[in-house]
């Protein structure tokens, strides 16, 4: 038997912490098995791409059909616009083909009050399309079949959401971030202005000992004996770090001599 050839592609460095944290967001977000999901989005939006630079690269004349059925596949499935280009392919995101996945639509649907719900009432067969029960909940729904998504036999109890969740747009997400922070109460404000004058009262030796070790040592290079005596006061006030006050203590030996 052929064996069959992997559908992704995985990350050049997998331990990148910005990759890790928006691979964690996306599956919290889309209630995604495990990261080969992501992946396998990944790297068809990926070929997507490299599709549409090639069209793009290639004479007018050569690709106007090719250009023409390629962006058709595309309308239909949903993941560009109806009047959509070749420039709107360039800009997809995984986020995009995620929302054509059936465990996100059948959620923003209302079928499962978590996409976790959603996915384990397509597996367990309880969700048809377009008249059929499907069992894959990264199967991409078409604009056409996007309504036929319905419950197979009887509906579940318990299972349908009563607000359904609707795709955040750019501009909601815009106008969240530009929304004012709710303004602190007056208790609060009295704290913050008795550590603001705390913090004005603080000696210069105090401030330099709550930093860390080898900043205070950066600014106590050319301290005088005095200074460094005032220095170790202050550590002894705030903090017991040993390895510090062992080093200002051979300072003000050096001094001495």
């Amino acid at each position: 038997m052929k064996k069959k050839s992997k559908k992704y592609q995985k990350p050049r460095h997998p331990w990148n912490w910005q990759n890790l944290a928006k691979e964690k967001s996306l599956r919290q977000d889309y209630g995604l098995k495990n990261k080969k999901e992501i992946w396998k989005a990944e790297s068809r939006v990926r070929k997507y791409r490299k599709i549409a630079r090639q069209i793009i690269g290639e004479e007018e004349t050569e690709t106007q059909e090719k250009r023409e059925k390629f962006l058709k596949k595309l309308r239909k499935q949903g993941l560009i616009r109806k009047n959509g280009q070749i420039d709107d392919i360039l800009s997809m995101t995984t986020k995009d083909y995620l929302e054509r996945r059936l465990q996100t639509l059948a959620w923003r649907k209302g079928y499962g009050k978590t996409p976790k719900q959603a996915r384990q009432l397509i597996t367990h067969g309880h969700i048809k399309v377009n008249g059929r029960k499907t069992t894959k909940p990264g199967m991409i729904i078409s604009k056409k079949d996007e309504d036929t998504i319905d419950w197979y036999k009887q509906p579940i109890e318990h299972a349908e959401s009563d607000k359904k969740p609707k795709k955040e747009t750019r501009k909601q997400t815009t106008t969240e971030q530009q929304r004012k922070k709710p303004e602190k109460p007056e208790e609060t404000k009295e704290v913050e202005k008795t550590k603001e004058k705390e913090t004005e009262s603080e000696s210069e030796y105090q401030k330099i000992v709550k930093e860390n070790i080898p900043e205070v040592k950066k600014k106590a290079k050319k301290f005088t004996e005095e200074e460094y005596k005032e220095l170790l006061e202050a550590e002894q006030e705030n903090k017991d770090r040993k390895t510090l006050k062992n080093w200002i203590e051979k300072q003000i030996e050096k001094q001495g001599e």
